[in-house]
């Protein structure tokens, strides 16, 4: 038996890669452009199967 002893790992991390990074505080990272008038979207709501809306532009998709 060898001496090596095993290190304790996280499953739901994948080898080789690091901890996702917390994009909230990064400036650099702006929303989506509205693809009707350009604005940024800050939220898209589902009203139905076919209705759906920007916000704050207020536009359809």
């Amino acid at each position: 038996m060898s001496d090596d002893t095993l290190e304790e790992c996280d499953p739901a991390a994948s080898p080789g890669q690091d901890a996702p990074a917390d994009t909230d505080d990064d400036p650099s990272v702006l929303p989506s452009a509205c693809p009707r008038c350009g604005t940024p979207m800050v939220l898209v709501t589902v009203r139905g199967p076919s209705d759906r809306r920007v916000s704050p532009c207020g536009c359809r998709l």
